[in-house]
C-alpha cells in the first residue's frame, strides 16, 4: 500500500506540473501575436495535450492500484489454501 500511495501523489505532482505547463501554453497562443486561426488551433491543441497527459497519467496509476489489488488477492487465496491443507 505504501508504494502505490506514493505513485498515486507522483502522479499527481505530474499531472499539475504538465497542467500548469499546458495551461500555461494555451494562454500564451490566445495572447500571441500570430493569426486569430493559430491562436484557437493552438489554444485547443494544449487543451487536448493536457487531457492526454491526464488520461496517460490515469491509466498507469489504475495499472498500479489493480496490481496491488490482484497481489492482496491472491495472498489470501493462498493462505486459504494453506490453511485447507
Amino acid at each position: 500500500m505504501f508504494k502505490t500511495f506514493w505513485t498515486l501523489k507522483i502522479i499527481n505532482v505530474l499531472f499539475i506540473i504538465s497542467g500548469v505547463a499546458c495551461l500555461s501554453l494555451a494562454l500564451a497562443s490566445f495572447s500571441g501575436t500570430a493569426a486569430p486561426y493559430m491562436q484557437v488551433t493552438d489554444g485547443i491543441l494544449a487543451l487536448l495535450t493536457l487531457l492526454g497527459v491526464r488520461l496517460t497519467l490515469e491509466c498507469i496509476a489504475v495499472q498500479f492500484v489493480q496490481a496491488e489489488t490482484l497481489k492482496k488477492i491472491l495472498s489470501k487465496l493462498e493462505n486459504k489454501d494453506i490453511n485447507h491443507e
